[in-house]
Formats: C-alpha cells, structure tokens, sequence
C-alpha cells in the first residue's frame, strides 16, 4: 500500500488497486472478507471504482447481518437492499454506487451516509 504521489491520477493506477482512505476509517480491512469479495466479484468491478457510501452501505449492511446472528449476506441479499448503479464512465475506471432500494416505503438499511 501507498499514497499515490500528486501527478498521480487514481482514475488509472496502471496496475493498482485505488481505495479512498476513509474507507478504512469506515471498517474495510485487507483482506477483504469472503462475503465481500463475493459481492464485489458479482457486481463486477474494480474496488476502487465503487464511491466511499458504496463502501460504507456495504461494510453497514455485512456488519447488520453479523449482529442480527444472520451470517454475512450473499450477493442477492445485499441486492435485495440496494441497487448497484454505474456511471456511465464506470467501464473506463468511473464510479460506482449503490441506491436504497423504495427508501421512501422501507427506509434506509444502513442510515448516517453523507450525501456527497
């Protein structure tokens, strides 16, 4: 691991994995867990494309499961909470998010994620 110097651009790390480093302060650790990695392998991206709220709904959601005694959640659980949108730069190093799914009738899953 190692902080990308300034010319450095994180939109394409030759050869690297790119995280923000809040994500660490939001409990990502490397490894990554199984479930995790399961997830992130169905959605089909790079990890440092998924933006910093993907990683905390994420993390939100595996870490809800373990308390509620449920295990960690499978791709089509945590799919079933959220949808997964990519931008339309996503397949050229854009982002990645996910969107509470009918927020307005369920409410939140994982609550507390800034707005920007």
């Amino acid at each position: 691991m190692r902080i990308p110097g300034s010319l450095e651009s994180l939109s394409n790390p030759k050869g690297e994995v790119v995280f923000f480093t809040d994500v660490f302060k939001h409990g990502l650790r490397l490894l990554l867990r199984h479930s995790i990695q399961k997830i992130l392998a169905a959605i089909g991206y790079a990890p440092g494309q998924f933006n910093p709220n993907f990683w905390i709904t994420l993390l939100g959601t595996v870490t809800a499961f373990g308390i509620a005694g449920e295990g960690e959640p499978s791709y089509e659980q945590f799919a079933h909470l959220y949808s997964v949108t990519r931008a339309k730069s996503a397949n050229q190093g854009g982002w990645v998010q996910s969107n509470c799914l009918s927020a307005g009738q369920k409410g939140h899953f994982v609550v507390g994620v800034p707005t920007s």
